[in-house]
């Protein structure tokens, strides 16, 4: 984990809670290489915030030990043969490098070992503790956990702490406690890591210095020019009013569609190293309002979690602002300029004050976008827009690309764009047609409730697989076809039957929005939220496939079939198992346990006690365990039309 965006983040968020969970460092003297550090961004620790002072610590390897709090140096060891400096970053133990299978703790993918393993030998530690400098007032672990590992920010302030181990459970005599509240998975299901050190003697192989990350000088450089720049002026003038009829009329397509729910799919975490233009630090917060945040900029350094972006609105500004202020971001991010001039969102582009935004109707649930209910020109749309705290250059670098993406998509069974508006870049927005009948998952819900209040017979006949169902697993079956088979293979990463949406002549389509390149690179983001939808291979940190779309779409079969959210809670006789007796009785568990049990113990989503076996093998063969085993999405179309659709529904 990045414990220094972490602490970035929480600063940047300014929650007065999380601040006052900061700890205070007290060093006295001041260390001279930070002394030496700060001087070259200009600045003087006590002018830094106290997250900033942790940060600065950390990156130069220092971290804390003992009741009284006292600081003592971490010494790198050097890969063998090297002699170049490295980050904190480089002495954390990737799951990677350790061989301990029987003996893991799962958080999620993320992992943890606080039980013997000979594999775990001293020779994987990357660093190693003076214990002469810091005696015998090093507190001693209370979980046993000395190793843990995770690709995400812990979401709450880093408490770096130096612990002895536990003898019964390693030889190696200490670990470096990223939070010892979060050593084992915590309630939010999330982990911090342990680094595990080795004692420093001098017979030791060659140390490294420890130099700040990119991260930590791009935080100081924001720092100082905070502290020296004067903040963008504003143009006083008044912007247009906006109007109804856009200047660019986009073109018409029959069926294009907007999911209203899609803003619960998609990567996560990103990681991105990146400084936007400095003018931005300077914005005024906007006052909360009915209407929908109009603008946002923000200083990042990298978040899975959010851009913790200062929100500001373009009202007041001038086109002439708005366009040094593009500029200012384009010249960080040159893909953004690129995006700007692309014949394909040229051919898409609205004049952005012909947007009319009337109520917001959805939010993400991890909330990376906001989407709204509104008109251009006499058509009722919705508009896609990323969040107020998600507009930093990271956020729209990625919507950007999404947007990029979704513009040449054109099938029948996709959601498909009307078209892109943007005054300032950080109010870029996606507009498209609304679907009337809503997500698929909303209409579930509505037959799940009449199943209650009349007889099954009659809502059987309203919504049955030979009326209904089929046709919408066929739709979206042809949809993931043209995905996985286009000539650069795309693969959806967030299908669930929230991202499937209904017209009022019940044609399914699927949400385009969490459309991605294939292959994903293992470190896109973090598992998304909808984790019931997400293949074990990802739950265990492998890169989003094909073979993960399948699965999802497994998923969305059992819900077809049960009307039922995945693995809720049901009555006995709605309760079947396909593939684990571990399919039942699991609604105690919490979802940390649940997704564990995927992974590990083959728990999957029931399906009826009716449901047609021709359903149930290829539900089965869609959530087999190994990607490699389940069926191709033309397969997909194969099995509904020749096996499940003659079994007598």
């Amino acid at each position: 984990m990045d414990v220094v965006t972490s602490f970035y983040n929480v600063e940047k968020d300014q929650n007065p809670e999380r601040l006052k969970q900061v700890p205070l460092p007290v060093v006295s003297p001041i260390p001279g290489d930070v002394v030496a550090l700060l001087a070259g961004a200009n600045l003087k620790w006590d002018a830094l915030p106290r997250t900033a002072k942790n940060a600065v610590l950390w990156s130069l390897g220092y971290v804390r030990y003992g009741s009284e709090a006292e600081y003592t140096r971490v010494l790198a060891l050097c890969p063998s043969g090297s002699s170049a400096t490295v980050t904190m970053d480089s002495i954390q133990v990737s799951d990677k490098a350790v061989a301990c299978d029987t003996v893991y703790s799962y958080c999620g993918y993320s992992k943890w070992i606080n039980k013997a393993c000979s594999a775990f030998s001293p020779s994987l530690a990357k660093c190693a503790i003076n214990t002469s400098a810091v005696s015998s007032r090093v507190g001693s672990t209370k979980t046993s956990v000395y190793w843990g590992y995770t690709v995400d920010n812990y979401p709450l302030p880093p408490d770096v702490t130096l612990l002895k181990n536990d003898p019964l459970a390693t030889s190696i005599p200490y670990s470096i406690h990223i939070q010892p509240v979060a050593d084992l998975c915590a309630t939010t299901s999330v982990l911090a890591s342990t680094v595990p050190c080795i004692n420093y003697t001098p017979l030791l192989s060659s140390t490294c210095a420890i130099a700040p990350s990119v991260k930590m000088q791009a935080w100081l450089t924001e720092l100082s020019q905070a502290t020296t720049l004067p903040p963008t002026p504003l143009s006083t003038s008044t912007p247009p009013s906006p109007v109804i009829s856009p200047s660019t009329t986009p073109v018409q397509y029959d069926g294009n569609s907007l999911v209203l729910g899609l803003a619960g799919g998609g990567g996560g975490a990103l990681v991105l190293v990146v400084l936007l233009a400095l003018f931005c630090f300077y914005r005024r917060k906007a006052n909360k309002r009915a209407s929908p945040p109009t603008g946002t900029t923000a200083t990042s350094i990298g978040s899975n979690k959010s851009c913790h972006s200062h929100v500001s609105s373009s009202k007041g500004m001038s086109t002439t602002d708005m366009d040094q202020s593009n500029d200012r971001l384009c010249a960080t991010a040159p893909v953004l300029k690129s995006f700007q001039v692309d014949p394909a969102i040229s051919f898409k582009r609205l004049d952005y004050v012909s947007l009319v935004f009337e109520r917001h109707v959805a939010t993400s649930t991890s909330p990376l976008y906001d989407v709204w209910l509104g008109h251009v020109d006499r058509d009722v749309v919705a508009i896609k827009q990323l969040a107020p705290s998600y507009r930093c250059k990271k956020g729209i670098v990625h919507f950007a690309s999404s947007v990029r993406l979704m513009v040449t998509l054109d099938h029948p069974n996709i959601t498909s764009v009307v078209g892109v508006g943007w005054d300032m870049l950080e109010h870029l927005c996606l507009v498209t047609e609304f679907m009337d009948r809503g997500s698929l998952r909303e209409n579930l819900d509505t037959q799940a409730k009449m199943t209650t209040a009349a007889s099954s017979s009659r809502v059987e006949g309203e919504w049955s697989w030979k009326r209904t169902k089929l046709n919408v697993a066929m739709d979206v079956a042809k949809a993931m076809v043209y995905l996985h088979t286009l000539e650069v293979p795309l693969v959806h990463a967030a299908l669930t039957s929230s991202n499937v949406l209904l017209n009022c002549d019940e044609v399914a389509k699927l949400s385009a929005f969490a459309v991605q390149p294939y292959p994903l690179p293992a470190s896109f983001g973090a598992v998304s939220s909808k984790w019931e939808w997400v293949a074990p291979e990802v739950l265990s940190g492998q890169p989003t496939t094909p073979a993960s779309d399948v699965y999802a779409f497994g998923v969305v079969l059992t819900e077809l079939d049960t009307l039922a959210y995945p693995y809720a809670p049901t009555t006995m006789s709605q309760r079947s198992t396909i593939l684990s007796d571990k399919s039942r009785d699991e609604t105690g568990d919490n979802a940390r346990q649940k997704m564990q049990s995927i992974v590990h113990d083959n728990l999957r989503p029931a399906l009826s006690p009716t449901a047609p076996p021709a359903l149930r093998d290829l539900v089965e063969l869609c959530l087999h365990s190994d990607p490699s085993q389940r069926p191709s999405a033309m397969m997909l179309i194969y099995h509904l039309r020749s096996k499940v659709k003659v079994f007598e529904l």
